[in-house]
């Protein structure tokens, strides 16, 4: 009997622990469920620890769940686990690295500042999204340090209305893809590339001036590599300039007001070995003076016609994506809740509505809307209302626009008024009013045109509704009275 009894125990400790492993790998499958596993080895992990976070562009997709030593000693595993959207991104061209905090010295910049107050993590970077996808459980080499062309992939695209231009040095001095481009210490662009010249005589650095800020480079412009530079005496006092190049290194420059004209693409010009002596620039005695408005609109009057270009891309399976792109012109006024805003037509700055598709309706993979605003800059717009009856006539939101900006008059728009009683047209492209025709002009040429009588706006130019290679007279009553400027 005591021999059953110690059976019947047995039996029942065996399976009490079978219980507990099968549901502790069943707890486990589950925190693990739809994740994606990778190992990676490393000559030195740099302190990494399990639980440690994998991160894309510093969003974390996983984290490390093993830091071992590899079976020859000489080298260590880490094995990471990544979520969906980091298995997604994970391909063959993916490149992974530890990130810990790294400092090349004077001229090499600093990387990983963020690990001085947090664990070491993996990074990685996929540079060919079209490479085929990681089988699970891949081992892979990993980085010792970042890749060194990682910015190039990390850059924002080169807008139109950018300036590129060339830099030319003697050494680069530890400047790097993706460094900043200074003007008075704020970043105006950033460097695209470094290249040795072609008889090894200099470096060649590619710089990107953003559209806003190109009018401060001038043939006169003197452009230098930051670096820290000591300058006075211990008796007279010691000064540091350039001191935030200790970190990372960036290109400077600098313009005397006044002095050159604007450079074209594609401009070549020597970077200097020292900075320039800019400390006795001050503030010019014209900046301290109140500002008048901006220029009166267009002949004197108070409208205020600006330029809308329009550019989009088109998502085709079949071909080749198509890309668009459409300039014109609209009405600048300030709504009822102070936005800034432009009155255009639908057919310029919406390619859903003039994009064809054999299977239906368009799939835009990419737009961008831009308003000019002659004299003052170029600023991002977007879609704010588009006329729900269909009708050719859109509104346009600005984005950063200057709070002394010029806007047209609520007296000088008639928003109820017949657009065939229009005697003149006026586009951005004009100073000045022109006279209607027997005809309308052209879309190409005059697409959302503000038709004029008295000096006032009776309408618009736009496509007709039958015909969309036609011009048409578009009234603009249809936009809704909490949108029309306040009298």
């Amino acid at each position: 009997m005591d021999r059953i009894r110690q059976l019947i125990g047995v039996l029942t400790l065996l399976a009490a622990v079978g219980l507990g492993i099968w549901f502790f790998r069943l707890i486990s499958d589950d925190d693990q469920s739809g994740l994606f596993e990778v190992r990676l080895e490393f000559r030195d992990v740099r302190g990494l620890k399990s639980g440690a976070d994998v991160r894309y562009r510093g969003v974390r997709v996983g984290s490390v769940s093993e830091v071992a030593i590899g079976l020859d000693g000489e080298k260590g595993v880490v094995a990471i686990l990544l979520e969906p959207d980091g298995s997604r991104l994970a391909r063959q061209s993916s490149r992974f690295w530890v990130v810990v905090p790294r400092f090349g010295g004077l001229t090499g910049g600093a990387t990983g500042l963020d690990t001085l107050v947090r664990d070491a993590y993996v990074a990685y970077l996929t540079t060919d999204p079209d490479s085929p996808p990681l089988p699970a459980g891949s081992l892979l080499p990993g980085l010792e340090r970042p890749p060194l062309d990682r910015a190039t992939t990390e850059l924002d695209p080169v807008q139109r209305g950018d300036l590129l231009m060339t830099l030319l040095a003697s050494n680069n001095n530890g400047i790097e893809t993706g460094a900043a481009v200074q003007f008075r210490g704020m970043t105006v662009g950033e460097i695209r590339a470094v290249e040795l010249a072609a008889g090894g005589t200099h470096v060649e650095l590619l710089l990107r001036i953003r559209d806003r800020y190109r009018h401060t480079v001038t043939d006169k412009s003197d452009f230098w590599i930051a670096r820290p530079r000591v300058s006075g005496a211990l008796l007279r006092g010691i000064s540091v300039d350039d001191v935030g190049a200790l970190l990372t290194p960036f290109i400077g420059y600098h313009t005397e007001p006044g002095r050159g004209v604007p450079v074209p693409d594609g401009y070549r010009v020597v970077a200097s070995n020292e900075r320039p002596n800019t400390s006795n620039d001050e503030v010019p005695d014209a900046a301290r003076e109140q500002v008048a408005s901006a220029a009166p609109g267009i002949g004197g009057r108070g409208l205020r016609i600006v330029e809308i270009v329009y550019e989009c891309a088109e998502d085709d399976w079949l071909s080749p994506d198509d890309e668009e792109q459409r300039r014109g012109s609209g009405l600048l006024f300030a709504d009822p809740q102070g936005r800034t805003v432009v009155l255009t037509v639908r057919s310029l700055c919406d390619g859903s509505s003039f994009l064809g598709d054999t299977f239906g309706g368009p799939e835009i993979k990419s737009e961008a809307i831009r308003v000019v605003v002659a004299g003052v800059g170029v600023f991002r717009a977007g879609r704010t209302w588009i006329d729900p009856a269909g009708g050719d006539l859109a509104l346009l939101v600005v984005e950063d626009a200057p709070p002394d900006l010029a806007m047209t008059p609520p007296a000088d728009f008639e928003f109820d008024a017949d657009p065939s009683l229009a005697v003149d047209f006026a586009t951005a492209a004009t100073e000045h009013t022109n006279v209607l025709g027997a005809a309308l002009p052209s879309l190409e040429s005059a697409r959302g045109g503000v038709l004029v009588r008295d000096g006032r706006a009776l309408g618009l130019i736009g496509r007709d509704a039958d015909d969309e290679t036609r011009p048409a007279r578009i009234a603009l009553s249809a936009l809704p009275a909490e949108l029309r400027p306040k009298p």
